[in-house]
């Protein structure tokens, strides 16, 4: 049956092969959805259907008309738009006072010892209050040198930075999932080498999480890449496969975060099947790869450039991990596997010449390192009958 909106068809060298090196493998066909206040694609993830006579490497395409959008799945409420979309969670009450949703941030220009933390930066400090009724007037965005929004993803969630080290994470919430306080908190206590944030507070709201971390310092290494020299670039590979290993060494007796929750890793659903992050839905997924599920080691699981945090001019070589959105316990293999998969590791398009670089390398020393991965078993296990062209 022809579609309203015509297929269309994109190839993205998204996963890694046999040899090591980045391969065109991921044919996507997708159509275009028009809503009365957004436009979002529908698409899947890859079906392996047949090797290519002219190339050894498979190809693949994806299934998207029974798929639901990436932007709809798994949301647990309605995302917001217009005025309540998520970019303007925070607002401006005067120039020393912001509404963060049921929160009130006061900015003094002194250290306080009652204050939710100092900043010193600039001997300051930021105090968290329940807002009052009725709630003040506030707008948006924040016209301060003290808030500044410095990432969005789409309608999904917002990051400010708040001073000179503190950060709010705005997101929606996830009901059943682990929270990345949690998980934060139970990695800090494992007095890992290599920094982590600081949790500052978390509170809640109506559908959202307000998370206020202490930032890391130094900047990302997709940010840092196109200064590097091939010497810091090799160091980090090495010093992530280590970040890797040390955190392999925390057991869980299951599967899932480390409270006992959910893991919402998308690599791990199969684009025909409902969407369950249950932990006992995808250890079956694990399963039927073949991996070993008689233990469990605690994974990152999204060791991306830009969640790597990397001195502005390297000396040391100290690295920061952020970001521990779907960290948890895992499978062993899937530590090496994920980094063959996951086009969302690469570096940033504009950032570098060779954009695979990094996972390439990074999972080609974890394979030197003894790390397994089940690439081919999951490319098997994704399998979906292909759209009717």
């Amino acid at each position: 049956m022809q579609s309203k909106y015509p297929w269309q068809k994109t190839t993205i060298p998204t996963q890694i092969n046999d040899s090591g090196n980045d391969a065109p493998a991921l044919q996507l066909y997708y159509h275009r959805h028009h809503h009365p206040l957004h436009t979002d694609y529908t698409l899947s993830r890859t079906t392996r259907i047949a090797p290519s006579t002219q190339n050894p490497q498979w190809t693949f395409i994806g299934l998207g008309a029974s798929t639901p959008s990436l932007n709809q799945r798994n949301m647990p409420v309605v995302r917001k738009w217009g005025e309540n979309h998520i970019n303007k969670s925070l607002m401006q009450i005067d120039s020393n006072a912001w509404l963060v949703g049921n929160l009130v941030l006061h900015r003094s220009p002194v250290p306080s010892e009652t204050a939710t933390w100092n900043d010193d930066g600039d001997n300051s400090s930021y105090t968290l209050t329940e807002a009052p009724t009725p709630v003040p007037p506030a707008t948006t965005p924040p016209a301060s040198p003290y808030i500044k929004l410095v990432h969005e993803a789409g309608d999904a969630s917002a990051v400010w930075s708040i001073g000179n080290n503190a950060l709010c994470k705005v997101r929606y919430i996830e009901e059943g999932v682990t929270r990345e306080s949690v998980t934060l908190d139970f990695v800090r206590n494992q007095r890992p080498s290599f920094e982590v944030p600081q949790v500052l507070h978390h509170a809640f709201g109506h559908d959202r999480s307000y998370l206020f971390l202490q930032r890391v310092p130094g900047r990302t290494l997709d940010a840092a890449w196109p200064s590097l020299t091939e010497y810091w670039r090799r160091h980090y590979v090495n010093a992530v496969v280590n970040v890797c290993k040390e955190m392999a060494q925390w057991k869980g007796q299951l599967f899932g975060g480390v409270d006992g929750k959910n893991i919402p890793e998308w690599y791990l659903l199969r684009p025909c099947d409902p969407v369950d992050f249950s932990s006992a839905h995808l250890q079956a997924a694990c399963e039927a790869m073949g991996m070993d599920c008689s233990n469990f080691v605690f994974t990152h699981a999204d060791l991306g450039p830009t969640n790597i945090m990397v001195e502005e001019e390297p000396q040391s070589g100290r690295v920061g991990i952020i970001d521990f959105e779907i960290a948890g316990f895992f499978p062993r293999s899937w530590i090496r596997t994920k980094f063959r998969l996951s086009s969302g590791l690469d570096l940033s398009c504009s950032l570098a010449d060779d954009p695979y670089w990094w996972r390439r390398e990074v999972q080609r020393a974890l394979g030197d390192d003894g790390f397994d991965d089940v690439r081919e078993a999951w490319e098997k296990w994704q399998g979906c009958k292909p759209p009717q062209m």
